[in-house]
């Protein structure tokens, strides 16, 4: 996905994990954040909780495979479920931008 997005010139920061993430948080803003709900360690909706405490107004596009999984967070305002067209992915960050 990275790789995509940075060939159509989107500047792109990967975390491994959502601490690492949180950690990034805390020196730079962004615009939009990609997020896999099944993350190494804390599952992304912990993070979500905590992205609220440090960063409330990032908007937020959810990736997951998980078929009935319940996104109710405010910051998140896509989902894109696995498996995606890469177009899909281009759109929707195209929309959410």
């Amino acid at each position: 996905m990275g790789r995509i997005l940075s060939l159509k010139h989107f500047e792109i920061v990967t975390a491994s994990t959502a601490e690492e993430a949180l950690t990034i948080l805390e020196t730079r803003n962004f615009d939009l954040i990609t997020l896999d709900l099944h993350l190494p360690g804390m599952h992304g909706n912990q993070f979500l909780l905590k992205l609220s405490d440090c960063q409330p107004n990032i908007p937020v596009l959810v990736i997951s495979s998980a078929l009935g999984e319940l996104i109710t967070h405010s910051q998140v305002k896509s989902v894109l479920r696995k498996p995606f067209h890469l177009q899909q992915l281009l759109s929707v960050v195209a929309t959410l931008l």
